[in-house]
Parts: structure tokens; C-alpha cells; sequence
């Protein structure tokens, strides 16, 4: 099994929607021929880079997750960024170690309903 949580600093440092989907698509590629099971885990920007920039990003991993036979854990920072402020560190952008657990759990789970099929 792989898991991918990819995309969150080529978001931050602006990167092309196109370059980002290669990357994620040359990776997912070589798992696939490889018969690994992949779980492609969706990050959230902060929304300094405004709500398009932000959107168009999300959907370069909803058009991959429906693409590519893998399973998919969007929003992963979600209940954890805009929850509680003492669950991400003063950037605003990394957990605190406070959201480990948290971020572990829902990992966790998914990687448990892979397992089961």
C-alpha cells in the first residue's frame, strides 16, 4: 500500500494545476503497474490564496481520484484547520502535535477499509 498526501507545498509555492496533476499521475502510474493499492490523501490550502486558486487545486485531486483506481481521503485537514486554533501551529498552515491523533485516526480508518476489501 502507498499513501500519497501530495500537492500541499506545490499549492503554496504556486505551482501549475498541470505540473502537480503530472506528478501525481507519474506516481500513481508506477503503483498501479506495480499492483500496489494506493490511498491519495486531498490537502486543503490556506485561503490566502483565494477561493478559485483554492478550488481549482481540490479539483486537480477529485479529477485524479476519478481517473485512477485509488482510494480517496479529501479534505484531510478538515475538523482540524479551521476547528480548533491550538490544532495547527502559528503559520497556519502545519498541525500542532495536538492534531496528530487526529490526523492519525482518519488515516487510520482508511487505510482499515482498504485492508477489508
Amino acid at each position: 500500500m502507498l499513501i500519497i498526501e501530495l500537492g500541499g507545498n506545490d499549492g503554496l509555492r504556486g505551482l501549475k494545476f498541470s505540473q502537480t496533476t503530472l506528478n501525481l499521475e507519474a506516481i500513481l502510474s508506477l503503483a498501479i503497474e506495480n499492483n500496489i493499492s494506493v490511498l491519495l490523501i486531498g490537502v486543503d490550502l490556506p485561503p490566502n490564496l483565494g477561493p478559485l486558486y483554492n478550488k481549482r487545486f481540490q479539483q486537480v485531486f477529485e479529477s485524479i481520484s476519478t481517473r485512477y483506481p485509488v482510494h480517496y481521503l479529501p479534505h484531510f485537514l478538515a475538523g482540524v484547520a479551521a476547528a480548533d486554533k491550538h490544532l495547527m501551529q502559528s503559520d497556519g498552515i502545519h498541525p500542532t502535535a495536538e492534531a496528530q491523533p487526529i490526523l492519525a485516526a482518519k488515516v487510520y480508518q482508511s487505510v482499515l477499509q482498504i485492508l477489508e476489501e
